[in-house]
Order: C-alpha cells, then sequence, then structure tokens
C-alpha cells in the first residue's frame, strides 16, 4: 500500500532501527515507545486485520514474536514482556512487544515522543545479538 508507513520501511524508503528482517517478517524498534527496547514484530504482506494472514505467516510472525521476545528478555531484563495486538494507529498487522520494568503496566497508548533513532539502532543490535 503506497502510503503505509511499515510497508515504506519493508521498501526501504523510511529509516527505521531493524532488529531482525527474512523474506516474509521483519522487526523493528518502535520509534515511539512506552517502554526501553520495545519493538514491533511486522509481516512483509500489507494485511490489515491479524486474523486476516494466511496460517503459515500467522504462524511464521508468532514464532518471530517468541525469538523477538527472549531475546529482548536477555537484553534488556524486564519484569516481563508482555504482547498487544491492535493495529488501530496503522492499519498493517503488527504486534507490540513490551518489556515492562518494575512498576510499568501494560497500556495500549503510543509514546508521546519520538525516540532518537541512534538510540534506538543501539538497542536493536542489544537485542539482535541475543537472537538464537
Amino acid at each position: 500500500m503506497a502510503d503505509c508507513v511499515f510497508c515504506k520501511i519493508r521498501d526501504n524508503e523510511i529509516d527505521a532501527a531493524k532488529v531482525y528482517e527474512d523474506e516474509d517478517v521483519m522487526v523493528m524498534m518502535d520509534a515511539f515507545p512506552v517502554y526501553k527496547g520495545q519493538t514491533l514484530v511486522i509481516p512483509k504482506s500489507h494485511v490489515d486485520y491479524i486474523f486476516d494472514l494466511d496460517d503459515g505467516l500467522y504462524q511464521k510472525t508468532w514464532g518471530v514474536t517468541k525469538r523477538i521476545a527472549k531475546a529482548t528478555d536477555k537484553a534488556v531484563k524486564p519484569r516481563r514482556t508482555c504482547i498487544i495486538v491492535e493495529g488501530f494507529g496503522v492499519p498493517h498487522v503488527h504486534i507490540r512487544v513490551n518489556p515492562l520494568q518494575q512498576g510499568q503496566y501494560l497500556t495500549a497508548q503510543i509514546g508521546s515522543e519520538k525516540a532518537d533513532v541512534n538510540e534506538l539502532k543501539k538497542l536493536a543490535e542489544k537485542i539482535r545479538g541475543e537472537l538464537e
């Protein structure tokens, strides 16, 4: 889709701090994080609703999500890593991986400030280094 920010990132029209990428799925640091180390797991196919993904891509996306969550646990050392799937802000399937520290609670809100891309790239490298 021409005006989808995730499709533009997929097509390298917009820079992003990518953690992981293969032929079907990409993972990037959330540009507007609520939590330090928050990532987005995104199928490359432009699909609006997660339950409209074909079964193979659905399963692969969740498999990548599990790997990213485990790597995030090692890299960021949160109290708990939580997952949100809603897709109201950008109509392209994305799974938010949210590492919560002590005293933080899960919210579906987006961060109010855009994070520094260089800091996000450092965090992406740290999480990528923990991928198994």
